[in-house]
């Protein structure tokens, strides 16, 4: 069999070590699969597997396909963090003007940034795309929608002071302003909500 580029070597490896399951507010090593899911999850990660390989092969429309039914396989099998990683690399492949791809990269951001995956959230913020202030900023002022834009994208408050050319202070009370007026508690959520919005 031919052998797998590192890239996708690395992505496999990491799906094979599928212990951790994120249900609710738990993400803890402990937190093991059933010995009744084991089943469902290694077929489904053999799925994912094949998935990546076909995207290898330069067969995305496979691959799509996989990945997909890879991710809802791991989801109804309760592990939520390798249906996360999964759905992100589906949404890798498919068309990042569509409103269903933008809602999945919001939610495994959330995923992966209750879980602390610091490198799957940068993953998924890196799929995230740019966009134009639209309607879905109206509940925002402009200077807001401005912060939680460069926010959706990963930028720092010292980034965003310095591209805006305002203050770091100025950055934070935009940010509390926002989460505000969203009824939002966090960073991330708000990431999330601008990613949702997007048409």
């Amino acid at each position: 069999m031919t052998a797998l580029p590192s890239t996708t070597r690395t992505c496999t490896e990491q799906a094979s070590g599928f212990p951790y399951v994120a249900k609710g507010a738990s993400c803890d090593p402990a937190n093991r699969l059933t010995d009744g899911h084991c089943g469902q999850v290694m077929a489904a990660l053999e799925q994912r597997i094949e998935g990546l390989t076909a995207c290898v092969r330069g067969n995305r429309a496979r691959a799509r396909h996989l990945l997909d039914a890879a991710a809802t396989a791991l989801q109804r099998a309760g592990a939520s963090v390798l249906a996360a990683q999964t759905r992100l690399e589906w949404a890798e492949l498919a068309d990042p003007a569509d409103p269903e791809v933008r809602r999945a990269i919001a939610g495994c951001l959330e995923i992966f940034d209750h879980a602390g995956l610091s490198s799957w959230t940068e993953r998924a913020r890196a799929a995230m795309p740019r966009t134009t202030r639209q309607r879905w900023l109206e509940p925002l002022s402009r200077r807001e929608a401005e912060v939680a834009e460069l926010v959706s994208r990963g930028h720092s408050n010292r980034r965003i002071a310095h591209q805006l050319s305002i203050s770091e202070r100025t950055v934070e009370a935009r940010l509390h302003s926002a989460y505000t007026r969203l009824d939002l508690a966090s960073r991330v959520s708000l990431a999330a909500w601008v990613i949702a919005r997007q048409t």
